[in-house]
């Protein structure tokens, strides 16, 4: 009578893994992105813009952990300018542009918008200033670009598909496009 309890013991264990396998695959499937590598970007973009401000308190938070382990001094004062570089230029960007810029979407999904800009000659200087800033601190601390990352994929415990990535191929965007200029950037997030 132990084999044959030993038997269905054994039968129930692999029938339970099998209904536990049955439903991995189905919440994989059903977390595989839908729709087409732009559509899910501009979707990913979308959602990461709209949770930027309710979440910048935290990320901030994370910029004070994460540079507890870096070696050099007045991290947070080097990291924060540069972290709400990052920010403004995500939230300042129409999702297809932004998705467009990466590489997932195609040129001619871009609606062409013409940024009027917001500020006056002082918000002008003052983006161009911060630029200069922003610039001065990377080439010192090239490493902030990787703090940047590390801090920004905090918010990937959300929903959003391929979150991780999206958030590489953004800073990416976002510090390729500070080798513009300070002029031509403060234009292109309507700053100038």
């Amino acid at each position: 009578q132990h084999n044959e309890t030993e038997t269905q013991f054994k039968t129930q264990n692999l029938n339970g893994m099998k209904v536990l396998l049955l439903l991995l695959l189905v919440g994989l499937v059903a977390a595989e992105p839908q729709g087409t590598v732009c559509d899910v970007c501009k979707k990913g973009v979308s959602e990461l813009q709209s949770v930027i401000d309710a979440v910048i308190g935290k990320l901030k938070k994370g910029v004070s952990m994460v540079c507890s382990f870096l070696p050099f001094d007045q991290c947070e004062e080097k990291v924060n300018p540069v972290l709400d570089f990052v920010l403004n230029y995500i939230k300042s960007l129409d999702a297809t542009h932004l998705c467009s810029m990466i590489g997932n979407c195609d040129e001619e999904e871009v609606p062409v918008a013409e940024m009027s800009p917001v500020g006056d000659e002082a918000t002008c200087n003052e983006c161009l200033a911060q630029y200069d800033n922003i610039v001065a601190i990377l080439d010192k601390y090239p490493q902030i670009k990787t703090t940047v990352q590390t801090v920004l994929k905090a918010v990937c415990y959300l929903p959003i598909e391929n979150c991780y990535q999206l958030i590489e191929d953004i800073v990416d965007e976002a510090f390729d496009e500070l080798k513009k200029g300070g002029q031509e950037l403060c234009t292109q997030i309507g700053q100038c």
